[in-house]
């Protein structure tokens, strides 16, 4: 037998279950949108291939069963598959339609991605997607906003012939404030420029509470704490579980002077998340503020068995445990505040004041020299000298 009946023969036994059913009975008609276009007898094939077949009794068999096939992208794919050469998927593809569609959207984002049939996109850096070698037909087509749960859904038709078309999206208002959100992260925290896209992400999106939430943190880090508070109050407000909300919220009030306001949204953002150390070590600075000595201590030494890297706790400690005259521990706290922040002149002072209450005059001398190097011999105390607690 030559080359070319292998090669008809071959085709032949590719094309038989794509086109038949295991059992070989036909396979179901094909939809009336797909029917456009007459599928391919195997004369037509033969001639594309550049090829004949000699064997009378194949092409015989071949027509008398009406074998053909509809040219597609995925037929050709299923010969691939099943072990045509790349001379005939070469001329095959040769002969289909070269279509390109270039789906954008409208304002331009980059945060973008399809899904098409199977197969998904992903928008490039100038907000594109393109999709090439489609065949003709009508598609669903998932569009969403990266980050976004929110879905459109569309329709792409794809005709006859060599195109180039252009499928523009306009995102929904959800997806447009997600966008003006991820714009705002790229900036620097204390970069002003974050708040004008976080102000139109809420403008688009009034229910977004991760944008009031992030609005109000950007204010914060500009010193703008009293005008934080109601963004922080309107996240809350759309998200009563967000302990991030809570901590920042009490992180202003704290920063206001309102040290009541600043414990009881400490406690809330604990009850939701209570493995945050420096949300504890807030609420035992404010104890500490309002003389509440033991629910400082309590709050303190938690903050620190989980891991806070902030002097302030051990400072705030040290301090706490010198008022109830639990020398030789507050000499350890303020050693551990000083590792965090050398030369903290407020932790060397009370150190001194410590290590010489425990009979270590040595080390405390060291400490008020050095006090007096930072402070160019001020002797003055910063901050009041801590009063041991009266007893109950």
């Amino acid at each position: 037998m030559s080359k070319s009946s292998i090669l008809i023969l071959a085709l032949f036994t590719v094309l038989e279950p794509a086109l038949f059913g295991q059992t070989g009975q036909k396979a179901r008609a094909t939809p009336a949108s797909a029917q456009k276009k007459s599928p391919l007898s195997l004369q037509q094939i033969e001639a594309l291939l550049g090829v004949q077949a000699p064997d009378s009794t194949v092409a015989a068999e071949i027509g008398n069963r009406g074998l053909s096939f509809r040219l597609t992208r995925a037929t050709i794919g299923r010969l691939k598959d099943r072990g045509a050469g790349p001379q005939t998927v070469q001329a095959l593809s040769s002969t289909l339609p070269q279509t390109t569609v270039v789906v954008t959207t409208q304002p331009s984002s980059p945060f973008f991605e399809l899904r098409v049939v199977s197969a998904k996109y992903k928008a490039d850096s100038a907000g594109r997607v393109m999709i090439d070698d489609i065949d003709p037909g009508v598609y669903d087509v998932v569009f969403r906003h990266q980050g976004v749960d929110e879905e459109q859904k569309l329709k792409l038709t794809i005709g006859e012939g060599n195109t180039v078309q252009e499928l523009r999206v306009l995102p929904s208002r959800q997806m447009l404030a997600k966008q003006e959100y991820d714009e705002a992260l790229k900036l620097k925290d204390d970069d002003p420029g974050r708040i004008a896209h976080f102000d139109e992400a809420v403008r688009l999106d009034p229910g977004f509470a991760a944008a009031y939430l992030a609005r109000g943190i950007a204010k914060g880090w500009l010193g703008r704490c009293q005008d934080a508070l109601p963004d922080f109050d309107r996240a809350i407000q759309l998200n009563s579980r967000s302990a991030e909300a809570y901590t920042n919220r009490a992180a202003c009030s704290w920063n206001l002077g309102n040290t009541i306001q600043a414990i009881e949204d400490c406690s809330a953002s604990i009850s939701i998340n209570p493995a945050q150390e420096s949300v504890f070590s807030l609420r035992g600075r404010a104890y500490n503020k309002l003389a509440r000595w033991a629910e400082a201590e309590s709050d303190l030494r938690q903050a620190a068995r989980l891991g806070s890297k902030d002097y302030r706790t051990f400072h705030e400690l040290g301090m706490n445990l010198c008022i109830q005259e639990k020398w030789a521990e507050a000499a350890t706290n303020f050693d551990q505040a000083l590792v965090l922040k050398p030369d903290n002149i407020e932790s060397l002072r009370y150190r001194s004041l410590a290590k010489n209450a425990i009979g270590r005059f040595e080390e405390g001398a060291a400490d008020l020299e050095r006090l007096r190097q930072l402070t160019g011999g001020v002797s003055a105390p910063l901050t009041p000298t801590p009063t041991p607690m009266t007893p109950k």
